[in-house]
């Protein structure tokens, strides 16, 4: 339910850019600081869904600029997550976590796996960011692994994210063409996650 949800605040948002595009533009061209700032709680705090954001920043920087600025901001923010949570709630959730047996089943299939696995969510945006910041700081998954998995995997969504904004604004034609492309980079994605996880629980159960 919480995933259609995000879905239809996402179409309603960005019609809504759509139809007040002037005014997101005359908004958009005053201020650097704020902009970056409100960037980086939204990484941080998903209050609003960050590709707004993102594609905000993109219709600001522009696209290979925006990008940049998106993935620098959005990877700043998880190792930020994840530095405060292994500080304050490590002990306390790996107790948690081996309370209950399938999960900590899944959590030691996690750490074998920690790049590969962190990629891929990475990689597919209904995953909350949160969860996967969290989860990987109260494992034993070590700093290096999440930060270059986090930053390779988080760029195709922010390139798609940078280019929506700019479409919306500039060419909203080709929006359906972006959203499309991308769907099937996704469904690929998740099909090549879901036949690794499944051949890897194999291979750690036999």
């Amino acid at each position: 339910m919480k995933k259609w949800i995000t879905v239809f605040t996402y179409i309603v948002l960005t019609l809504a850019a759509i139809i007040f595009k002037q005014q997101l533009l005359d908004w958009i061209q005053y201020g650097h600081i704020s902009l970056l700032i409100v960037t980086l709680l939204a990484a941080l705090i998903p209050v609003i869904p960050y590709g707004v954001v993102g594609g905000i920043i993109g219709v600001k920087y522009g696209l290979l600029i925006g990008s940049f600025i998106n993935l620098s901001i959005s990877t700043f923010a998880a190792a930020l997550m994840f530095f405060l949570v292994r500080g304050v709630f490590k002990s306390t959730g790996r107790n948690y976590l081996t309370r209950y047996n399938r999960i900590e089943k899944l959590t030691s299939l996690f750490e074998k796996n920690a790049f590969l696995s962190i990629l891929s969510l990475r990689m597919l945006p209904f995953v909350p960011a949160q969860i996967v910041n969290i989860f990987s700081a109260i494992s034993q998954v070590s700093f290096g692994s999440f930060l270059l998995a986090t930053l390779v995997g988080k760029i195709p969504v922010m390139l798609v994210y940078t280019l929506i904004g700019k479409q919306v604004v500039t060419d909203s034609s080709q929006l359906i063409v972006t959203i499309g492309l991308y769907g099937i980079f996704l469904l690929i994605v998740y099909g090549i996650y879901r036949y690794w996880l499944k051949k890897s629980v194999k291979l750690n159960e036999s």
